[in-house]
Order: C-alpha cells, then sequence, then structure tokens
C-alpha cells in the first residue's frame, strides 16, 4: 500500500485532496511521518506530527527541488522523462491528460 503525505500549504482551497508528498521522498527522510497530520485524527501529539510534516516541506521546497534542479544542468534532455525524474527525486507533479505543463 502507498500512503502520501500532506505537505503545508493550506491556500488553494482542497489542496488537501492532492498536494502531497511522494512516497520517494518520505522513505528518504531520517524520520517517519504520520499520516494523520493536520487532521483531527492526529490530535494525538499533533505538534510533533504537523511539524515534522512542516520540516519535510521545507526539506522538498529547500533542499530536494533545488538539487533537483541543480543535477539539469548540462544534461542532455533528449528522451528525458520529465515526470518520472520529478516524481524519483521525490517531487510530486500531476499532470491533466497530454500536454503536460508541470
Amino acid at each position: 500500500m502507498t500512503l502520501f503525505f500532506f505537505f503545508l500549504d493550506f491556500s488553494l482551497k482542497g489542496g488537501f485532496l492532492y498536494r502531497l508528498l511522494r512516497p520517494e521522498l518520505v522513505k528518504n527522510l531520517p524520520f517517519a511521518l504520520s499520516s494523520d497530520a493536520f487532521t483531527y485524527f492526529g490530535h494525538h501529539d499533533a505538534e510533533i506530527h504537523n511539524a515534522e510534516v512542516e520540516e519535510a516541506t521545507q526539506h522538498l521546497f529547500e533542499t530536494v527541488i533545488p538539487e533537483f534542479a541543480l543535477s539539469l544542468e548540462g544534461r542532455s534532455l533528449t528522451g528525458f522523462d520529465l515526470v518520472e525524474e520529478l516524481h524519483r527525486a521525490g517531487i510530486n507533479c500531476i499532470c491533466p491528460p497530454s500536454p503536460c505543463f508541470c
């Protein structure tokens, strides 16, 4: 079973339904995340669980995404599947049916 975790962004209505952390990112974190963070179900130890999701989100934006962008420098993009590479790096990207502009 694949679990997805929320990343902290309440700016979009209904964003919690699709703005999720990739399992590739979560399994590379040095700590486990509660899938109940920021929910009523996670009210027990909410401060701890919510802070861990905040930390994972910060790591995604401040480390993972910039490192991924740097990894593209000088790289041939022939035959490059952007969505697959983003997902492999732990970066979520949801694309509508073709064309994909993520």
